[in-house]
């Protein structure tokens, strides 16, 4: 990769060969060129098809540079459509894990098999926020890692005291589950917004 100043002039360079007038005297400087060594008609035609040589290869160099540009977004979007779905999939599965501890909270034997579930979630959520998202999708990503570690940890303090929540940590996690779903919605709206993306890219 070349270093972001010299692809700057490179690119600007490119862009100013690429316009009308650039082409124009990038022609007449062949022309120049040809016509200093020889006032023949043969330089001149000579001249003329080095000229229309040059026009065509910046041609065909736009065209693949615009063609790489849009290959590279669209490759962009396939990568952050995969890791939004990803985290959609896990916030689905946290809404599921805590919607199970809540529905068991008062069977102590329960408590330990959703702590570990919860744990798993916890785990998988923070691979999610590892991956290449916008800010937009990652904020109810954190939200819901940070509504999983409460519950956690409510859990965890059940296990201490007979493996029954206390109805505070109840009335938090039944809280929790309404912000879940919000924060699922979110994620599956800007799944949608990319999957258009995609399309008119195409």
């Amino acid at each position: 990769m070349f270093p972001e100043e010299i692809r700057f002039k490179t690119n600007t360079l490119l862009k100013i060969a690429l316009s009308p007038p650039g082409a124009f005297f990038v022609g007449c400087a062949f022309i120049m060129l040809f016509t200093k060594s020889s006032e023949s008609a043969a330089a001149w035609v000579q001249a003329i098809g080095s000229i229309g040589a040059i026009i065509g290869a910046f041609l065909v160099a736009r065209q693949t540079h615009m063609l790489e540009q849009k290959a590279g977004k669209k490759s962009e979007l396939d990568i952050e459509i995969r890791a939004v779905l990803l985290a959609e999939g896990i916030v689905q599965e946290a809404h599921a894990a805590l919607s199970t501890a809540f529905r068991n909270a008062r069977n102590s034997s329960d408590t330990p098999v959703s702590a570990r579930r919860l744990e798993s979630v916890h785990q998988a959520l923070m691979l999610a926020i590892t991956q290449p998202v916008s800010e937009h999708a990652l904020k109810p990503i954190l939200r819901t890692l940070k509504r999983v570690s409460n519950s956690c940890g409510f859990l965890q303090d059940a296990m201490q005291h007979n493996g029954v929540l206390r109805p505070a940590d109840l009335e938090n996690m039944s809280r929790f589950l309404d912000e879940l779903i919000a924060n699922k919605a979110i994620l599956s709206e800007i799944l949608n917004d990319l999957r258009d993306r995609r399309k008119k890219s195409r």
